[in-house]
């Protein structure tokens, strides 16, 4: 994972069709209901063209990110491409073939409802458990600080979290160059970076070679 678009989109393409020749062998009951995640959405195609031969074969799909949208937007291909286009009538027709499209966010929930009946396009947010993961109080901060001093530097120190992929899209390099000429001014700052991705080295090693260690943590 994250070590480059085409080998993302071969794993996508190997996963699908594993689950294309698992579902294809396996004697589903009438009762059955498939739940396919999306991002990636290559397993999706799968089991929608797998619907059009089983017909007792029934989905619902979990849109996580639209795609081919999301690839747009990451600048990958552009919207008058011939792979956009045909990408999007898939992503469609897999809508249109799936029991029911479930969307995290109103704007995916809102395509969803253009694409297929608006009763069959539902909104459920990502849930999280707020008894586990909940904001700590202005002491309990200060006192996590202090006894990870080593990770968020002297009190008077400004700490800044990014917690995502480390991938091209992200332009985490301009950033990286930018904590450098603020470097000139105040070493008052740490940056720390939560995930990992194909830029990963090319990061850690601009860091080192301009004396930002002290200031930017993975």
């Amino acid at each position: 994972p994250f070590r480059g678009l085409y080998q993302k989109t071969l794993g996508y393409l190997s996963f699908a069709a594993s689950v294309f020749l698992f579902f294809l062998t396996r004697r589903l009951k009438k009762e059955d209901l498939i739940l396919v995640t999306s991002g990636p959405v290559f397993p999706a195609y799968g089991i929608c063209l797998l619907s059009k031969w089983k017909r007792n074969l029934r989905y619902i799909v979990d849109v996580r990110d639209l795609s081919p949208q999301t690839v747009l937007g990451m600048g990958f291909i552009t919207e008058s491409s011939p792979s956009y286009r045909v990408l999007k009538w898939l992503s469609d027709q897999t809508y249109i073939g799936a029991e029911a499209a479930v969307g995290v966010v109103e704007g995916i929930r809102d395509y969803l409802a253009a694409v297929i009946p608006p009763e069959r396009a539902h909104l459920v947010y990502n849930p999280i458990d707020t008894d586990l993961v909940q904001p700590l109080s202005g002491d309990e901060v200060r006192e996590f600080k202090k006894r990870h001093s080593d990770l968020f530097g002297a009190p008077e120190t400004t700490t800044f979290l990014f917690a995502g992929a480390l991938s091209v899209y992200m332009d985490l390099m301009t950033l990286m160059k930018a904590l450098k000429i603020l470097s000139g001014t105040t070493r008052h700052f740490r940056f720390i970076l939560i995930g990992y991705g194909e830029e990963q080295e090319n990061l850690q090693q601009f860091v080192k070679e301009n004396g930002l260690s002290e200031n930017v943590r993975f």
